[in-house]
C-alpha cells in the first residue's frame, strides 16, 4: 500500500477509537507506525527532518503526538487524509 505522498494521519487523541483504527488500516494493507510516540523528542527540538524519515517509513499513523502536529504534517505531506475521531469529554475522562 505504500505510496510516500499520500498518507492516512489520524488525529484524534487517545480513547477516541485510535486502537480500531489502527487494526482497520492495518486490515486494509496499511503499514501503520505503532511508534509515533518516539517522534515527541524530535518534535520539541524542531527536528523536522526525523518527523519526516519517519514517516516515510509508514502509510498510516494514530495517537500521539499526531493529533498535535496535523498542520505540520499537512504542509509535509500534501493530499494527505486527515481522520478526526472525538468522544464525549466526560466519558473521555472516566
Amino acid at each position: 500500500m505504500s505510496n510516500l505522498n499520500s498518507k492516512v494521519f489520524c488525529i484524534g487523541f487517545m480513547k477516541t477509537g485510535t486502537t480500531t483504527q489502527n487494526r482497520a488500516l492495518t486490515m486494509l494493507g496499511y503499514r501503520v507506525s505503532n511508534r509515533s510516540w518516539k517522534l515527541l523528542r524530535p518534535i520539541l527540538y524542531g527536528d523536522w527532518e526525523t518527523v519526516k524519515s519517519h514517516v516515510n517509513g509508514f502509510d498510516a499513523f494514530e495517537d500521539n503526538p499526531v493529533p498535535l502536529i496535523y498542520k505540520e504534517l499537512d504542509a509535509m505531506f500534501p493530499g494527505s487524509k486527515f481522520i478526526l475521531t472525538v468522544r464525549d469529554p466526560e466519558s473521555w475522562y472516566k
